[in-house]
């Protein structure tokens, strides 16, 4: 019914946990996984710029936020991890 363009650049589709939001959710978490992980490379964390390593890392709250509204079944994925993570951050 729909094209491999219709799935990646439109909402058409209607995927994702809020109606539509798949593709661009999706796009987003590509360019944020991205920056996280060129922010993590060894010339920029020795070149100085230590605080954009930390803060690109930082992203990792978008990341969680966007990976719920992308995929309607993630949040059983979520639910453990991320109450060990908030128990280690109330703890530690």
């Amino acid at each position: 019914e729909f094209g491999l363009w219709e799935y990646l650049l439109t909402t058409r589709p209607g995927i994702g946990w809020v109606k539509g939001t798949a593709s661009l959710t999706g796009v987003v978490l590509q360019l944020l996984v991205f920056l996280m992980v060129f922010c993590s490379s060894t010339f920029v964390r020795r070149s100085g710029h230590f605080e954009v390593f930390y803060w690109t890392h930082l992203s990792y709250i978008w990341v969680w936020i966007l990976l719920i509204i992308h995929c309607a079944n993630f949040w059983k994925w979520f639910v453990v991890p991320g109450l060990v993570f908030l128990l280690e951050k109330i703890i530690g």
